[in-house]
């Protein structure tokens, strides 16, 4: 198929436009850690809200765990793309903060059937 070299520009220049947005798009993600720890910090306040619903009747309870479950899970597998470029020691004080509530204890089972669904 031969195509004419106008038309062969414009379709040039519109993957050129739609590589910077990406690009631009991407850097924007990628500097949105900057500010209260991103996902680190996100996850954080999901496992404190998690630790704190037990009084909640337990149906109620069960849905927001596993809603909270799912949101942790999803956050955890954008750390290595949203923190490339954190300092190391900023990374390894999150870890540590994350470590001091491990999900297991706060979600129980819920936490390992949404890690499944994030990954599939």
């Amino acid at each position: 198929m031969f195509i004419r070299k106008s038309q062969h520009n414009k379709i040039c220049e519109e993957l050129r436009y739609h590589i910077i947005m990406q690009d631009w798009k991407f850097e924007r993600f990628e500097h949105s850690y900057d500010g209260g720890g991103g996902p680190y910090k996100r996850i954080i306040e999901c496992r404190e809200i998690a630790k704190s619903v037990n009084a909640l009747p337990d149906d109620e309870r069960r849905v927001l765990l596993h809603r909270l479950a799912y949101i942790d899970a999803w956050l955890n597998r954008l750390i290595p793309l949203m923190t490339e470029r954190m300092k190391p020691c900023d990374k390894e004080a999150w870890d540590r903060a994350l470590s001091d509530i491990p999900a297991e204890s706060v979600y129980g089972d819920a936490l390992h059937y949404f890690q499944q669904e994030v990954r599939g």
